[in-house]
């Protein structure tokens, strides 16, 4: 199964700085769970420069750069829950095999409206989490 490369990447946002989820110098990816979501302000889904894209690649990291830029960036207030994540959408084909045709990026506030973001850039807006 071959996942596709990674179009966006988060960064969350401090008062006092940012926690990118690949460590621009090093390449390392951070991990989700390890964002202090108590001090978090903001938080957003970013594409790839191609200088970035192309020094992940290198490092192994199967990531992809598209233009015109895009950030998605949402403010987070005390008591809200913060919702982002990434789905993947699969094709299944007659003989049992299957493949990844697109990741669709999720941000939004629990409960209250998502915006989802396709690998191409078109942006939607739902109330719905299941919307697509």
């Amino acid at each position: 199964m071959a996942y596709r490369p990674l179009t966006f990447m988060w960064i969350a946002e401090y008062e006092d700085g940012i926690f990118p989820q690949f460590d621009l110098s090093t390449g390392k990816e951070n991990l989700f769970k390890d964002i202090d979501m108590a001090r978090l302000k903001r938080f957003g889904w970013h594409n790839f420069s191609s200088e970035l894209a192309q020094e992940l690649f290198i490092k192994g990291v199967q990531v992809r750069s598209t233009y015109p830029p895009i950030s998605v960036v949402l403010d987070v207030r005390k008591g809200e829950e913060l919702v982002a994540t990434r789905r993947n959408a699969i094709k299944y084909s007659v003989g049992g095999g299957y493949q990844h045709t697109e990741t669709v990026y999720v941000l939004g506030i629990k409960g209250r409206a998502y915006v989802f973001i396709s690998e191409d850039g078109t942006i939607e807006m739902s109330t719905d989490f299941n919307y697509k």
